[in-house]
């Protein structure tokens, strides 16, 4: 039984919605998720309500790995440099579309899947040989009961007016997605608001605190995309060591240069998909885009909420030096 409820959304957020997504499809017909309590959790479309079932069902290997992230925190680099340390880092394979080597979960919702196109997805999710490379950007509360006592877990989390940037951006390189905003609009009406499919600021935040509340779990692993930015040769070590998988000082050594997001970007089937518009998935990589998207006093109301946000999270405040610059 689902531990959350769904919240529609009040007239007045839905004229926001279809402001800035004018179209007809998932993006626009949200519902809010919050738990037992009546605290936020994400926001998802409405189709999710009729499949949600099949997220808290599934059925858990305990050689699964499982990457859970807020959208754009890192997380297509922790999937493919897991994938690899879990298949003896097949370079070779990168090509090969990367959802059929390592399923995204979310994609039945993303795509408006009904219940029966849903179901034959997660069969083939289920029959999938071991071990499997899971992705989600749905917070534990969401996903099977036993999932971080049973699986490896990998959260992956950045600054978050980097990923506010890097969301903006998904959104207009998304054919079908309709989205039609300046940045400066987006950024206030659609991400701080959470009034868009995921929830924004406020599922970031609120996937935080679900991760921070299990710190210590030695199924847990949490990392953060600036410390990976500074040192990628040692987060792929953090990951091997994490999943207790066996690759030589060489095989680290080609990942960590394979995976450098200059050479990344060129070979990764993402940038390859036919629904981008004219752009590419695997955009720029960098720390502290969004410098070049806020202007100051706008750039320190938002530091100023994230600490208070980050705050009742329980989280650490000195990550707050590594990423609220």
């Amino acid at each position: 039984e689902a531990q959350y409820k769904f919240k529609p959304l009040t007239e007045e957020e839905s004229k926001v919605v279809q402001k800035h997504f004018p179209g007809k499809d998932a993006p626009n017909n949200l519902v809010n998720v919050v738990d037992l309590n009546d605290d936020y959790i994400m926001t998802v479309n409405e189709k999710f309500q009729e499949i949600n079932h099949l997220f808290y069902n599934m059925k858990l290997r305990e050689d699964d790995v499982w990457i859970i992230t807020s959208p754009k925190c890192g997380t297509t680099w922790t999937q493919e440099t897991t994938w690899h340390i879990m298949n003896n880092v097949q370079l070779e394979r990168t090509e090969e579309p990367l959802f059929t080597r390592s399923p995204f979960l979310d994609l039945v919702a993303i795509k408006n899947m009904d219940l029966e196109n849903a179901e034959e997805m997660f069969k083939k999710i289920d029959d999938l040989p071991s071990p499997r490379t899971i992705k989600t950007h749905y917070p534990l509360q969401m996903l099977p009961a036993k999932l971080l006592d049973t699986c490896k877990v990998i959260f992956v989390n950045r600054n978050v007016k980097d990923a506010c940037v890097s969301m903006y951006h998904h959104y207009r390189l998304m054919d079908d997605w309709n989205f039609d905003s300046e940045f400066a609009n987006y950024a206030e009406e659609v991400y701080r608001t959470g009034l868009c499919y995921n929830g924004g600021g406020p599922a970031y935040f609120a996937m935080l605190k679900s991760q921070y509340s299990s710190m210590g779990h030695p199924n847990m692993l949490i990392l953060w995309y600036e410390e990976m930015k500074k040192d990628q040769r040692g987060m792929v070590v953090k990951i091997k060591n994490h999943l207790k998988y066996d690759i030589s000082e060489k095989q680290i050594d080609d990942l960590t240069e394979f995976m450098k997001f200059e050479n990344y970007q060129k070979s990764s089937s993402m940038n390859k998909k036919k629904s981008l518009k004219g752009g590419q998935f695997i955009r720029k990589g960098i720390v502290g885009d969004w410098k070049n998207h806020f202007e100051e006093q706008k750039a320190n109301d938002w530091n100023s909420w994230s600490i208070d946000q980050f705050k009742k999270t329980g989280i650490d405040m000195e990550i707050l030096d590594l990423v609220n610059n």
